[in-house]
């Protein structure tokens, strides 16, 4: 496959990824997002986590929560007794569906899943840089992708792992900084 260009890679397209490309992509940049399951959303939809968390609630993050709560509420609440910024109890089909709403009205965000990214393209320099990825297709071709920019939401750390930068997970950070 030939390789594709933007100006904004995003790795992971979850809790963390799908909202960096919409929010990228709402800024003019053309946007690639990456997602090795079938499916966009992480652990919401992928690990049926019914209630995402997090405050305070703003931005992109207020925006998908209050699509939600106007077309997916599970509380049966009248909507003026509803508190926005306390309450979110959704299907994982709900959440999944309002991402990929989100992310079907930016043109310039192009979704690619069931791509695994195995490899990094590093610039050498003073400063080692991330200007891509090597992606394996679920068919099992692989394929690169290039930008300027490369973000890294895996949860896991995997781009900068395979980009060869020293990282600590869980405990290994733990025993370091306490």
């Amino acid at each position: 496959l030939s390789p594709e260009t933007a100006d904004v890679i995003v790795v992971g397209a979850g809790t963390s990824g799908a909202p960096a490309a919409i929010a990228a992509a709402r800024t003019g940049a053309r946007v690639i997002l990456l997602e090795e399951d079938n499916v966009v959303g992480g652990a919401p939809v992928t690990q049926y986590v019914s209630s995402p968390c997090g405050a305070p609630r703003l931005g992109l993050y207020a925006e998908m929560l209050a699509r939600l709560d106007d077309k997916h509420d599970l509380t049966g609440l009248p909507k003026d007794n509803r508190d926005r910024q306390v309450r979110a109890w959704f299907l994982p089909g709900s959440y999944h569906q309002v991402l990929l709403e989100m992310m079907g009205e930016q043109k310039s965000l192009q979704l690619y899943c069931g791509a695994r990214v195995v490899g990094t393209l590093v610039k050498e320099g003073s400063r080692n840089r991330v200007t891509g990825v090597v992606v394996q297709h679920a068919h099992g071709q692989q394929q690169e992708f290039h930008a300027p920019v490369v973000i890294d939401a895996t949860g896991s750390g995997l781009v900068a792992v395979l980009a060869g930068c020293n990282t600590m997970y869980g405990r290994d950070a733990k025993s370091d900084f306490n």
